[in-house]
């Protein structure tokens, strides 16, 4: 855990520094964008996006977002009330699991919802 927040400073101080020789040689990019790419790919490798449900024993897995991938992102994003960013790590990094300790019929729903436009799911 220690290193891991290490490496994550460590990251972080790197990214500051070329974030801002990118604002100051490119308009369009600032320190902050960088930092929030950053901060997304440390929460995907600690599984924060997960949504954590205390209702069932259950796990929904996106496997594949299909052919309409900006649809999936919208229906993600309105289901489960995730911000965009998040939702468009779980769908870009897939398998991602989805849902944690959800309930069967929740998991079912959810499921059926994404499917129905276009993505691939499990339930474990």
């Amino acid at each position: 855990m220690i290193t891991a927040l290490l490496y994550g400073a460590i990251a972080t101080t790197i990214l500051g520094l070329v974030g801002k020789y990118a604002e100051k040689h490119y308009s369009n990019v600032t320190v902050g964008d960088a930092v929030i790419a950053l901060q997304s790919a440390f929460a995907l490798i600690n599984n924060r996006y997960t949504i954590q449900k205390t209702t069932g024993r259950r796990k929904l897995v996106l496997v594949n977002h299909g052919e309409n991938r900006a649809t999936v992102l919208a229906t993600l994003r309105q289901i489960t009330g995730v911000g965009y960013y998040t939702a468009q790590n779980m769908v870009n990094r897939t398998p991602s699991i989805i849902m944690t300790n959800v309930s069967d019929k929740e998991a079912a729903l959810t499921k059926q919802a994404l499917e129905f436009v276009g993505a691939k799911c499990e339930i474990k």
